[in-house]
């Protein structure tokens, strides 16, 4: 992706922050809970301070709010995450360990140099969040020295907090290029930045937050090229939407959206009767399909051949799990919000 702004770099280069920060206030052994949660309160007042001194200069442009709120959404977001273990909060983590079937086991397997043997538990999911994590625990374990992997785990942790600091600042790329005003783009990302869903999965070890960044960049890139059809941006949207179905499969989702924008566009073409652009957008979208279909395919397809597992296979929780609402109705799972029930 090319950057053709200073205030989008500025965001992308923030959003290392937890990472750099991360490794700071854990070489000065300043990561208990207490510990952070001073420093969230001092960076949060420190951002307000800024506000209020821009708001006094005559100089909080919507450019400076968003920046500030997308700030404040990292620093969240981290400190979260930091005072946050890695089971607490969590579901289906399981232990760190060679016959363990959940997120952390599933991350032992690729940290073995191989892929689950079973497709049992949350080995169904598809593996790039776990490769993620393993490359960022290897490398803290390379760098520290020290050969007990499995102490490490938190490093998977930065990967979602990562992935979710970034969810706001291309949000926020999406709503300029729909031309918001300032106020709806800095309303719309004030509600993202305080989401607690959004909060919570950036200190899981699980693969939510990272398909939901991945998501959010099939958006982008799809609205660029609607605008401007260029082979950049049609590759884009196959490596995010590829990159979504190789960390969760319903990632895919987002195709919902983009096949009827690309659709669109193919019929717009062949109406023009321009040989020249038909050629163009028919080559576009056979690199779309090259690059997004075995990117976001070949793990359920291996599961299907090795494992019979249907490629719209969802885990089944069963009929006596706390979760299960297949007894429910259309009304009842959807429509009824529990307002005299909320704890």
């Amino acid at each position: 992706m090319r950057v053709k702004n200073k205030e989008l770099l500025t965001r992308l280069l923030m959003c290392l922050l937890p990472l750099l920060f991360m490794v700071i206030v854990r070489s000065l052994k300043l990561n208990n809970e207490a510990d952070i949660k001073v420093i969230m309160r001092l960076a949060l007042m420190a951002i307000a301070a800024w506000g209020v001194y821009s708001a006094y200069r005559g100089k909080l442009k919507p450019e400076c709010a968003v920046t500030m709120i997308i700030l404040a959404a990292i620093v969240l977001r981290w400190g979260y995450t930091m005072y946050t273990p890695t089971g607490v909060r969590a579901y289906d983590i399981g232990p760190f360990e060679k016959t363990a079937n959940g997120h952390a086991g599933y991350i032992y397997n690729i940290l073995s140099g191989h892929l689950p043997e079973s497709n049992v538990n949350q080995f169904y999911h598809p593996p790039l969040f776990y490769m993620l994590s393993a490359a960022f625990m290897k490398a803290a374990s390379l760098i520290t020295r020290k050969t007990e992997i499995g102490n490490f785990l938190y490093m998977s942790q930065m990967v979602s907090c990562t992935a979710a600091c970034l969810v706001p600042v291309f949000t926020d790329e999406i709503l300029k290029r729909m031309n918001a005003g300032g106020f709806v783009r800095a309303a719309a990302l004030l509600l993202i930045a305080v989401f607690p869903a959004q909060i919570l999965a950036s200190g899981r070890v699980n693969n939510d937050a990272l398909v939901l960044l991945l998501m959010v960049m099939a958006l982008y890139f799809t609205l660029l090229w609607h605008k401007e059809q260029k082979m950049s941006y049609i590759i884009g949207i196959a490596v995010t939407i590829g990159a979504g179905m190789m960390t969760k499969l319903n990632g895919g989702l987002v195709a919902l959206v983009t096949g009827p924008i690309m659709l669109y566009h193919l019929i717009k073409t062949i109406r023009s009767k321009n040989k020249e652009d038909i050629k163009n957008i028919i080559i576009q979208l056979a690199v779309f399909a090259v690059i997004c279909f075995p990117l976001g395919l070949w793990y359920p397809i291996r599961n299907y051949i090795k494992f019979g597992q249907p490629l719209n296979y969802v885990l089944d929780q069963g009929k006596n799990s706390f979760v299960y609402t297949g007894d429910a109705s259309f009304a009842e799972k959807w429509l009824h919000v529990p307002f005299l029930h909320f704890k």
